[in-house]
């Protein structure tokens, strides 16, 4: 009996891959007509001349002409309406302005912070690049490089002192603008 449950079930298995395999035949003779399809309850109609692909001149050649409903109609707008840009209106102010603050010191060596190190027993440490300098160098904390003296660590930047000034060297300045 369980011979003939075998044999059986073999000859269903055969079936269903006969039966694909002619599904999967008439699919790739037969064309798919992807034409329009008439709107229910009406003739079908011509698109009007506006719908009319103006952009094919050529075999791949598209002309900006063809292109301008694009423009018209933006795809990522809600309403598909071309956003209107926003005036902003500034008042003038009532008395002359401050004077900007004074540009921070540049050191006369071009210092740049690389990385800091700040492992629980140990000293913190930075990681500082002289311009122009082919490595970098790890500065203890009170350590010179350059003629500035390493004052400060925080939480990404450092506290150079040199001459009487003091300069912040931020560890990822494009993050603060």
């Amino acid at each position: 009996m369980s011979q003939r449950r075998g044999i059986l079930g073999t000859m269903m298995w055969a079936a269903l891959v006969a039966a694909l395999g002619f599904a999967n035949w008439q699919a790739a003779v037969y064309p798919i007509e992807i034409g329009a399809i008439a709107a229910p309850g009406g003739p079908a109609t011509t698109a009007p001349a506006s719908f009319e692909n103006p952009a094919k001149i050529g075999k791949n050649e598209v002309s900006i002409a063809g292109l301008m409903q694009t423009l018209e109609r933006p795809l990522f707008n809600a309403d598909r309406r071309p956003r209107t840009p926003e005036v902003a209106i500034v008042k003038a102010p009532d008395a002359p302005a401050a004077p900007p603050p004074p540009a921070p010191a540049t050191p006369p060596v071009q210092l740049h912070l690389i990385g800091m190190m700040r492992n629980g027993s140990s000293k913190a440490r930075a990681l500082i690049r002289i311009e122009n300098a082919p490595t970098a160098a790890w500065i203890d904390l009170g350590a010179e490089i350059g003629g500035w003296r390493l004052s400060e660590i925080n939480a990404g930047y450092v506290i150079v002192e040199g001459s009487g000034q003091r300069l912040q060297l931020v560890l990822y300045p494009e993050k603060t603008r």
